[in-house]
Formats: C-alpha cells, structure tokens, sequence
C-alpha cells in the first residue's frame, strides 16, 4: 500500500515538473518549432487518445469484446461535465478571494471530471447490461448504433447548444499536460494493474473461450460489464478534459470515425497489449497531425490536403499491419522495467564480450 502511494505521489510529481519546463518552453519559445498550435497537435491529443486507447483495449482487447461505441462515451463525459460547469458551478466562484480561485477551480475540475467519468460508466453500464449478451459483430453493431444516438441526441438538445456546439465552457485546464497526463498514466496504472491481478485473469479467460470460462465458474456477463463500465469511465473522463481545455465542444467532435479511428489504435498495437495501444495511439495520432503540416499538393488542376486522406492512410497502415504482423506490432506483449533491466543485461554482456582479450592458442 505504501509503495502503491509512493508511486502515486511520484507520478503526480513528475507531471507537474513536466508541465512546468512545458509552459516554459511553449511561452518562452526554447525551440523554433514548438508553439502553442504544435504543443497540442504532438502532445496533448496524443495523451487524450493513448487514454481512448488504452480505456477501450480493456474491452476490446482484454475482455475480447468487439465495441464501437467509445466516441458515446467520450461524448457524454464531455457535455454532462461542461453542463455542471456552466449551469451549477460557474456561481461558486463569486465571493471567493483571488488567492483561492485557483485552487477552487481545480477542485471544480476534478468534481467535474468525476461527473463525466461517472456520468460515462453508468451510462457504460446501461447500455452493457443488456448488449453484452451480444457477441462478435452484433455487439459491434449494437455499440455502434449508441455512439450514434448519443451523438444525435446532443446534436438536437438546446441545453447544450444543439448543432451550434456547446460555448462559453470555463477553460479551466488552462495549458493542459498536467491533468491530460495524469489522467492517462491513472488509466494505463489501474488497466496494467488490473491484468496482473486474478481479475485480468478472469478478463483473460473470458476472451480466449467464454464457454469454457462460465463451465469454470468465472461469472462472464459480470466481467464483460464491468470492463465496459470501466472503460466508458476513462473515455468520459478524458472528454471532461477536452471540454474544459477547449472551452466549446461540438457534435463533429464525437462523430463515428473518432471509434473507428481508437479501434484501429488497438489493432494496430496489438489487441491485449497496453503498449501496443500507448504506441499506437500516440503514433497514430502524431501522422495524423503531421499530415496537416504538409504543403499542399497541387495535381490534375486541384488542391489536394494531405490531411483529408488520414483515413486511407490509417486504412493502409492496418492493411499492411493484418498482412505482416496480424497480432499487432506488440501483440499481447508488454514493456516495463524488467524488459528494460534485460536490455541493459544484453548491452552489457555484448560489449562485455567485445571488450575481452583475446587468448592466443599455444604455438607448436
């Protein structure tokens, strides 16, 4: 327990230190090319979609569940923690001394993710409760068709903007890499924690053969459902954090391809591998971005964006990813420090190796 708290105390600390050096070199312009505009496009949407990522492998990849709904569940973290800001907290500031503004907005904050968070997991929960008796592409198509009404539903609700998108929303993230990367590494620590204990191995056994999971007495719908609450909570938490660092949100934001895009990350890491999904995901996202700072093409007469064609680009990554390496790039493999230990061990013995002299063999 101790150590479980040292590690906690110690995670938090770096990510203030990171986020301090950060704004320094974005305000201070240290490097030529880190700006505001690029700071966000390699930095913080990678850690929103390593948390995306991460959050549905424990579905899709550990449990063996095929959903398509995550874009839902990011959805509903997003506008319910915006609705509680603008509508119920924005007045709790009034009277408070500016010494304490900003450690009352940082209260808000959390509270406000933990109401997206949780708003996601029950709505996890309802929605996995009756659909995760479904199996293979039913289930995808069930989870797809939620994501959809979810989206729909805000899109036509005035309470939160309509196809206006949600506005005025306090930015209260403000530059952003402390909250997005605490809220990735609590993801990545409770999904890795969770595989390696006896629960992941219930998740495991319900992904490799359900039926012969229930004959052993492993409750099946209990774990499917608990993986999906738990997995919607992350994905809700990550869209709190979206909504207020952006500050306004809209229905494009939580369209369908934002899930087929988080499904591709998990394949494409290997399905099971939270490594592959950190990689895939941070990778995925970085091509995304680089192909917007690519020049214009200009062929057959037309403009053409690079941009717009990151899906036949994605598309084509996963081809070639199903033909060559079809578990993934890491499979159901994991990096941590003992993989790390055992590479400087390899160093060492290799150049341990090189550096002994030579013994020349007995003349005659």
């Amino acid at each position: 327990m101790r150590r479980q708290l040292l590690y906690t105390l110690l995670a938090i600390g770096i990510c203030w230190v990171l986020d301090a050096l950060l704004q320094s070199a974005v305000r201070g312009q240290w490097v030529v090319w880190l700006n505001d505009y690029t700071y966000r496009a390699f930095v913080l949407v990678p850690m929103l979609f390593v948390t995306l990522a991460v959050s549905l492998n424990l579905i899709n990849g550990i449990t063996g569940q095929f959903s398509l709904g995550h874009a839902g569940f990011y959805a509903v973290g997003a506008y319910l923690s915006a609705g509680f800001t603008v509508y119920f907290s924005t007045g709790w500031l009034q009277g408070i001394a500016e010494s304490w503004q900003s450690a009352v907005q940082a209260g808000l904050l959390v509270l406000a993710t933990l109401i997206g968070g949780g708003a996601a997991a029950l709505m996890g929960l309802l929605v996995g409760i009756p659909t995760l008796r479904l199996r293979g592409d039913y289930l995808a198509i069930a989870t797809l068709g939620f994501g959809e009404i979810v989206r729909v539903l805000f899109e036509n609700l005035e309470l939160f903007g309509a196809q206006r998108g949600f506005t005025g929303i306090p930015q209260w993230v403000g530059f952003g890499f402390f909250w997005y990367a605490l809220l990735m590494v609590s993801c990545v620590a409770v999904c890795r924690n969770l595989l390696q204990s006896t629960h992941g191995l219930a998740f495991l056994a319900v992904r490799e053969d359900e039926i012969a999971a229930e004959a052993m007495g492993v409750p099946t719908t209990y774990y499917k459902v608990a993986a999906f609450t738990l997995g919607a909570m992350f994905a809700g938490a990550a869209g709190a954090l979206l909504a207020h660092r952006e500050g306004s949100i809209y229905p494009v934001d939580f369209r369908m391809d934002i899930s087929i895009i988080v499904v591709t990350m998990v394949v494409l890491g290997g399905q099971g591998s939270i490594t592959g999904a950190i990689v895939a995901g941070a990778g995925l996202k970085m091509l995304e971005e680089a192909l917007r700072l690519l020049p214009v093409v200009h062929l057959l007469g037309r403009e053409l964006q690079p941009s717009d064609f990151r899906m036949l680009v994605f598309a084509l990554v996963l081809i070639l990813t199903m033909i060559f390496r079809p578990q993934g790039i890491f499979g159901h493999r994991e990096l941590g420090w003992a993989t790390f230990a055992r590479l400087c061990q390899r160093i060492i013995k290799s150049s341990g190796k090189r550096d002994a002299p030579r013994t020349e063999p007995p003349a005659g």
